[in-house]
């Protein structure tokens, strides 16, 4: 693990109690990066089983970019239907909910809270469950100017020089105050380390395996590795020399 800056396997973080009256499906909530790395904003990875609804809830202290890793949701109170690739802002305050609609399979979700450092500081208010009507109690057009949704498939690509692609899913076209990007590096390609970050970048890596360089300290990474790379400091990423490519979805905040 990488001294300075964080490196996390989720398969190493225990999950979290979550709020959820009414509901009756499994879930399981893990926080691998938050204050406890130094970061001022926090990331989670949700697994909702089948037959689960998250109830109503709200953060009034921090908005939410979440994307989706795998599986098929509806998300309330537009009824937009999401699955793995998709991408969806919520501005802080703005009620919310999620059913996972996948008949075996659970949906996954990896979640950004813009300016709070964990779960208990981003001021959430849980209001009760969500029925049916609930689910279409906004209209589609409205639902889609409050909580821009985005798929992978929808952005195009932005070459990068050391091969692979990077699409910029959320920004401040959308509302947003910071880049939730997803990238992709064919086995062997290199994202080089640059100059400093403009903010703070917490990424996740959601396939294959590589190198992350934070600086001066490297490490080996892989599918389900989050990291915590602090303002001001280079990084880079390269893919491993064979088999399948890395991808991996983060946010640098404050750079909408």
């Amino acid at each position: 693990m990488m001294a300075r800056h964080a490196l996390v396997h989720v398969d190493d973080v225990p999950d979290e109690p979550v709020e959820m009256p009414g509901t009756t499906g499994r879930s399981g909530v893990r926080v691998p990066i938050s204050g406890r790395q130094g970061s001022p904003n926090a990331c989670f990875f949700a697994r909702y089983f089948p037959g689960l609804t998250r109830p109503k809830h709200r953060h009034e202290r921090c908005d939410e970019l979440v994307f989706v890793r795998s599986g098929r949701g509806r998300f309330g109170p537009d009824g937009r239907e999401v699955r793995a690739g998709h991408a969806r802002f919520i501005p802080r305050s703005a009620v919310h909910w999620l059913r996972n609609t996948g008949p075996e399979e659970p949906i996954e979700l990896i979640a950004f809270f813009d300016g709070a450092p964990s779960r208990e500081e981003t001021g959430t208010v849980v209001l009760g469950p969500a029925s049916e009507a609930d689910f279409h109690s906004m209209p589609a057009g409205e639902g889609a100017r409050k909580y821009p949704s985005f798929h992978l498939e929808e952005v195009s690509p932005v070459a990068l020089e050391g091969g692979g692609a990077l699409r910029p899913l959320l920004g401040g076209w959308c509302g947003a105050r910071s880049l939730l990007f997803h990238l992709t590096l064919p086995p062997g390609a290199a994202l080089p380390e640059g100059p400093g970050l403009g903010g703070g970048l917490i990424c996740a890596v959601t396939r294959g395996e590589g190198t992350a360089q934070a600086g001066p300290e490297r490490a080996e990474v892989r599918a389900g590795h989050f990291q915590y790379v602090p303002r001001g400091t280079a990084f880079g990423l390269r893919s491993g020399g064979a088999g399948e490519p890395l991808e991996c979805v983060g946010v640098v905040f404050g750079a909408g």
